[in-house]
């Protein structure tokens, strides 16, 4: 699901994952909510492996 927001929303990606993540969490949907941050996570990993190694 990750991969898909960076194809279709490339520089709206991080934004859209923060409103779903807020917006069930709203809701009360907590296992939504939680999807989405393993979005999150997954977003940030993807963004890393782009950028190359973050440690010398």
């Amino acid at each position: 699901m990750a991969l898909r927001m960076v194809q279709h929303h490339s520089d709206s990606a991080p934004a859209m994952i923060a409103e779903r993540i807020g917006y069930f969490t709203l809701e009360g949907d907590y296992g939504s909510a939680a999807v989405w941050l393993k979005v999150a996570e997954r977003y940030d990993q993807m963004q890393g492996e782009l950028e190359g190694p973050r440690w010398p």
